[in-house]
């Protein structure tokens, strides 16, 4: 469930009696266009104190977001001149920290991608483990080299890393092949915009997953990097020409 923004403002209106207040809101799913979702959660804001003396202050509440009711808050959260009051303990500077602390409890209408645990060994689903910076990785031989020449050479063809229990991988960063796993199997993380889903990738996200597509020779993940190369405008033209060059992404030169 995406808890996409928490918006803090002042506020000196009739529902404040009139008083200026530090207001405090939070978005549930906002950029669905769907009617048929709803999320049940308790949400407490934590005002952190800047004093080890002074508590945080928090307030909560319970709510269903759904579609017509997808912000929820306090606009009387705290007035706004005691959090201008350094001895409050609340400001620094000019400078406040504001957390949101969500417990969903019940969701109705969303559908949940899987998700993996790759350290841990699943029975049935993993029978292989690549060692990466010393970190054991279980996996799915046989998924991997559905999807890659290299995996499928180093798991069934006469190399002599097919008879081996661990393989070791190497000039790969953990973070990264994590990344790379997580777009190859199921739960096939998106790397583009779409109407319905923002994901905000940076170009170092997708260079190094053009990078490591390319390594291993994953055509799905190339493809997915073009797609998003394709619709983003955050990265330089020339950067995206050079990567088109590079990579052989012939829809995107």
């Amino acid at each position: 469930m995406a808890y996409r923004r928490l918006a803090a403002k002042t506020e000196c209106t009739k529902r404040t009696s009139n008083v200026k207040f530090f207001s405090v809101y939070i978005d549930c799913n906002p950029d669905s266009e769907s009617t048929l979702w709803s999320c049940d959660a308790v949400v407490e804001f934590r005002l952190i104190s800047q004093k080890p003396d002074v508590a945080d202050f928090c307030r909560q509440f319970t709510n269903k977001f759904n579609y017509n009711s997808n912000n929820w808050g306090f606009p009387s959260f705290m007035e706004w001149s005691e959090i201008l009051n350094v001895d409050k303990g609340y400001i620094r500077g000019d400078r406040v920290v504001l957390e949101a602390h969500i417990t969903v409890q019940k969701v109705v209408g969303v559908r949940k991608n899987p998700t993996f645990n790759f350290t841990v060994p699943q029975a049935y689903t993993s029978d292989g483990v690549l060692i990466i910076d010393g970190v054991r990785l279980h996996v799915s031989k046989a998924y991997l080299a559905l999807y890659s020449p290299v995996f499928h050479a180093m798991f069934f063809s006469k190399f002599r890393e097919r008879d081996k229990k661990e393989i070791t991988v190497e000039d790969v960063i953990l973070d990264e092949f994590l990344e790379l796993l997580n777009v190859v199997y199921p739960s096939h993380k998106p790397l583009f915009i779409t109407e319905m889903i923002l994901f905000v990738f940076s170009a170092e996200n997708v260079e190094f997953l053009l990078e490591l597509g390319d390594k291993f020779q994953i055509q799905f993940v190339i493809d997915q990097c073009e797609q998003f190369l394709m619709r983003s405008d955050d990265i330089a033209i020339v950067t995206k020409l050079v990567w088109a060059d590079q990579y052989c992404l012939a829809k995107l030169q």
